[in-house]
């Protein structure tokens, strides 16, 4: 009898679970030493999710005991590991890090250290030896890290020595070690703020320039892996002044088709309207097929300016987007929407909740949406509340289809069954694949075991009599590299 009452109230749990898309999931509870409730300002810019599982969370946080703490590193639930040096000594906060193979890039305060897996810097890597950074630098830098640790960068630099009047570029391109490639010709004759990869062979630039080398491009082009233009790419964006709103354009999204999701502020050719995110096809024409003249207005309230931060694809085919939103084509909202995939809002969600602050409603926002593992989405930024729950200012929300491992997902390669397991489990594969390498993780981080898998096997079973009872992370990695995360427990 007290075995059925425990089935049926787990059947009565998982069906209401199954009712509340986008619902907070609990197991995720970041501890991090500069977390408090009294800094309402504390605010998360970004995550990265490591081959482990484990998460580097930075931004700028402060706390009573530690004054400033920029990054930190947990484990998937959230748990504060101590194997990452969090600097508490800088007030200045991280913007960015990227990392391959082990090795981070962090932007912060105007200059990009080199960091090891520990977090600290390289002292070695000589990549402000060669330039002054940026002039007070107003705008964002962007950065991509190519296989051999090169990197394109982007912000406002000046070199030493210069001749005459200050000169600046504000695209480059940096060798390994750190120094300027002086090879690379190619600049720009104003900002760049985002670099997007849209191949294996293109990258997307988009800021505020009109020039490309010599070519007219306005704002936003596509270029290879050398630099050169592509002149099949046409631009129909229209330069403007406005000392109140400079204009600002980033190719954010690049679709499976080719097409570009572009945020920012912006005119486009034969529209008087300013927007702030639109569709573009691969040519760079406007996608007639998407919403794009009626999503957030470009007007103030609650005294601040609506704006788009971030989209994040979902696996119903549509967007999460996430900003200072207070209106989205006409309805109220809490920073953060659900739209289909041409761009229409999706009225079913979000309707009655979102972000919120009972401090600073003039300084909270979404800054970032990523897929997490299982169809899952990190959300983050400067907020306490979601959904009126207290919060820390990153979370982890549910998908639409609430489950880790449904089949019927779109690029779910695998899943693993049962759920808890005891003495085995086993891997189903249900999507064509090349070969794969299986890798399980504890929360720690720790390697436990890997297993390669050819193309033809469709189920794999791993005893799991050595492993300690608790909770593991099971990561496919693809020959193309890209990779499926699912967890699994591990009871007695």
């Amino acid at each position: 009898m007290k075995k059925i009452i425990i089935v049926l109230l787990f059947l009565f749990v998982s069906i209401c679970s199954k009712t509340q898309p986008f619902s907070l999931d609990t197991s995720f509870n970041t501890t991090c030493p500069a977390v408090e409730p009294l800094f309402q300002t504390n605010r998360v810019l970004g995550v990265v999710q490591e081959i482990s599982g484990t998460l580097l969370i930075y931004g700028k946080l402060r706390s009573l005991s530690f004054p400033y703490v920029n990054s930190f590193r947990n484990d998937y639930y959230g748990n504060l590991l101590h194997s990452w040096n969090f600097n508490t000594t800088s007030s200045f906060p991280i913007e960015t890090i990227k990392y391959k193979d082990s090795i981070y890039y962090a932007y912060t305060s105007d200059i990009i250290l080199k960091l090891n897996d520990t977090g600290f810097p390289d002292t070695t890597w000589s990549n402000n030896t060669e330039r002054c950074f940026t002039w007070f630098n107003e705008k964002p830098v962007d950065y991509y890290i190519f296989p051999d640790h090169r990197m394109l960068l982007t912000g406002r630099y000046r070199f030493n020595p210069y001749p005459g009047p200050y000169t600046f570029r504000y695209f480059l391109r940096l060798n390994s070690d750190g120094k300027l490639d002086t090879t690379f010709k190619h600049s720009t004759n104003g900002h760049v703020y985002k670099i997007t990869k849209y191949n294996n062979h293109q990258f997307l630039l988009g800021g505020y320039f009109t020039l490309y080398d010599t070519v007219s491009t306005r704002n936003i082009c596509r270029i290879d892996t050398a630099g050169n233009i592509d002149t099949s790419f046409h631009s129909i964006f229209v330069s403007y002044q406005n000392p109140l709103t400079p204009p600002f354009h980033s190719p954010e999204y690049v679709q499976d088709d080719g097409k570009i999701i572009v945020i920012g502020t912006f005119k486009i050719q034969n529209c008087p309207d300013t927007l702030q995110m639109i569709r573009l096809n691969p040519d760079g024409s406007l996608d007639s097929t998407f919403n794009n003249f009626n999503n957030v207005p470009y007007i103030y309230m609650n005294g601040r300016r609506n704006c788009i931060n971030t989209v994040c694809k979902t696996t119903d085919g549509g967007y999460l987007i996430g900003g200072q939103i207070d209106i989205y084509q006409g309805y109220a909202r809490k920073h953060i929407v659900k739209t289909d995939a041409n761009g229409y809002i999706d009225t079913n969600y979000f309707y009655n909740g979102g972000v919120d602050s009972s401090f600073y409603p003039t300084d909270l926002f979404v800054s970032k949406i990523e897929p997490a593992p299982g169809g899952q989405y990190y959300v983050m930024g400067c907020f306490r509340r979601y959904c009126g729950q207290l919060v820390p200012p990153i979370i982890r929300i549910n998908s639409i289809t609430h489950g880790v491992n449904d089949l019927t997902k779109p690029g779910v390669y695998f899943l693993a069954y049962p759920n808890p397991a005891t003495t085995q489990l086993t891997f189903k594969f249900t999507q064509t694949r090349q070969n794969a390498r299986l890798q399980i993780y504890n929360l720690m981080g720790q390697l436990i075991e890997t297993r390669d898998i050819l193309p033809d096997i469709q189920e794999l079973i791993l005893s799991i009599t050595p492993y300690k009872p608790g909770i593991y992370l099971a990561r496919i990695v693809h020959e193309n590299g890209n990779t499926e995360t699912c967890r699994f427990v591990v009871g007695r």
